[in-house]
């Protein structure tokens, strides 16, 4: 999907996100995506070159995300408000925010993995930022180049250490190259390093086997990692009420066409129909089925395109015509 620009997708067919903290942002902010999707989304072989949200489940292989953002950027470059599955790729630019688990394979995040629930990796580099979950983290042959990581319990060593199984001595397991891990509940290292300071609620929960090292292990207070994404319900709620405004500002315009017919009024002016439409607005008080978000601003602004609409069609179709006047006399 090369530079696959889905505006509209923001007002396709709603899909209730998953209820978890979230961060409030307005309609207008979903447009900086490139790609805005309310329900689950599955993709192979392919790629978005800017910022993509997810509402639902997400489950991607061969696939890139951010090709052309800035490496500067501090927002997520990819947001997801289900599980994430991904197999082999990368996410550029941001960071990785998800409400659900993550399931990774083969992957290069350059920034920050966050997570409401477990993260999963392996065979994966996390280049900055490090990983934040309210989970667990459980990395397999991965690496956290720079950045910290925070999670309820933190397990690093071979890939089958992610699913709860013996390791493989033969690999070196997993590293914090250059950050410190926070765990509420436990730490177990197995053939893995942390170059940094691991901080534990008690330090009898970290365990350390086949030559795992971390600088030094601290007693400290470590509460849940603070992990906020998108407020996908809100968007949402604020996409249908949007809808019913449109509805309501078209069937305004309808009544106002025909009133203004029936007065036979002369031709108001852009700004004398946006006043007019206003001022009516304000004196009759739509009714209270309204929702809040459907301010008088809105009503205006839709209604005065609602009976802008079939002017411009008829002064297109009037180009055409005097268009086609003009080469049947030359």
């Amino acid at each position: 999907m090369h530079k696959k620009i889905l505006y509209t997708a923001v007002l396709a067919a709603v899909m209730s996100a998953p209820q978890v903290s979230a961060a409030k942002i307005e309609l207008s902010e979903a447009f900086e995506y490139n790609a805005f999707i309310f329900d689950s989304f599955t993709g192979q072989s392919s790629d978005v070159e800017g910022r993509l949200a997810v509402g639902g489940e997400m489950n991607v292989t061969d696939f890139n995300v951010g090709l052309l953002l800035s490496p500067d950027m501090s927002e997520s470059a990819l947001a997801v408000g289900g599980n994430l599955h991904f197999t082999r790729g990368d996410v550029h630019g941001g960071s990785t925010t998800v409400s659900g688990m993550v399931f990774g394979s083969e992957l290069t995040f350059d920034k920050a993995v966050n997570a409401q629930q477990t993260v999963n990796l392996i065979n994966s580099t996390v280049k900055s930022g490090g990983i934040s979950s309210k989970g667990d983290v459980k990395l397999g042959n991965s690496n956290v180049v720079s950045g910290d990581v925070h999670a309820n319990t933190v397990k690093l060593g071979g890939p089958n250490s992610v699913y709860d199984s013996v390791s493989n001595p033969t690999l070196y397991g997993s590293q914090v190259e250059n950050g410190n891990v926070f765990a509420e509940s436990s730490v177990e290292l197995d053939s893995s390093e942390v170059n940094g300071t691991v901080t534990l609620n008690d330090v009898n929960n970290y365990t350390a086997i086949n030559g795992s090292t971390a600088t030094s292990v601290e007693r400290g207070s470590v509460s849940k990692a603070d992990v906020n994404n998108i407020d996908f319900n809100a968007i949402a709620a604020e996409v249908r009420s949007l809808r019913q405004c449109r509805s309501m500002a078209q069937q305004y315009g309808r009544a106002l066409t025909l009133t203004i017919r029936a007065k036979r009024l002369l031709v108001l002016t852009l700004v004398g129909s946006a006043l007019l439409i206003k001022a009516l607005f304000t004196i009759s008080q739509p009714p209270a089925t309204t929702s809040s978000m459907c301010t008088v601003n809105q009503l205006s602004y839709l209604t005065l395109a609602s009976l802008i609409r079939p002017l411009r069609r008829k002064m297109n179709i009037s180009e055409k015509m005097a268009s086609t006047e003009t080469m049947t006399t030359m």
